[in-house]
């Protein structure tokens, strides 16, 4: 098990905030049915398909959603959360993973490692990873596909250690979970 204990950026309150839901969604709990369950195989290939967008980081998508597709940050929803973007500005937490991905917003993630799939649910269409995101703390600002240039708030180096926990139903990323932990730059995984 992986537990996030303190604050990671602006993601507050984490472990209260998923204590408050009651239990998970009801979409992690959902079974498939037979016709519509990917392989194993094909869950890890989207898993590993979004990894691969989230490195490549060009606003070109490797990976199908769903148009509802959220992703929750350390208990807290970091798509479709347009209360985290500034007035008067393009909207970026307002929009869907999707969308994200379109802007090349994550280009401060400077490198991904040690991927790993060790948990592969077909039944409910669930797969696990366990990357390590590095961050350089050399990128300060991002050039968008949208023309923007937007400030980058990584100003030293740092990994992030996910736990990141993926729902594909009817071919798409339907919901992402993320437990980010914040560790020394370049720290190897324990496994």
């Amino acid at each position: 098990m992986i537990v996030s204990r303190r604050d990671f950026l602006f993601y507050k309150d984490g472990p209260a905030n998923l204590a408050a839901m009651g239990g998970p969604p009801a979409i992690w709990t959902e079974t498939l049915p037979v016709g519509e369950r990917a392989s194993r195989d094909e869950l890890v290939t989207f898993a590993d398909a979004y990894l691969d967008t989230l490195e490549r980081n060009d606003g070109s998508g490797l990976v199908p959603f769903e148009e509802t597709c959220r992703r929750m940050d350390n208990g807290v929803f970091a798509t479709q959360a347009p209360e985290f973007d500034k007035p008067g500005e393009p909207p970026f937490y307002a929009l869907g993973p999707a969308g994200q991905f379109a802007l090349g917003y994550f280009i401060f993630v400077t490198r991904l490692r040690e991927r790993r799939f060790p948990i592969v649910e077909v039944e409910r269409g669930i797969v696990v990873t366990l990357p390590f995101l590095d961050h350089a703390g050399t990128i300060h600002e991002a050039r968008l596909t949208d023309g923007r240039t937007v400030p980058i708030g990584v100003k030293q180096p740092f990994t992030s250690q996910a736990f990141e926990m993926f729902k594909v139903r009817r071919g798409r990323i339907a919901q992402i979970e993320v437990v980010l932990n914040m560790v020394p730059y370049g720290t190897a995984p324990g496994w």
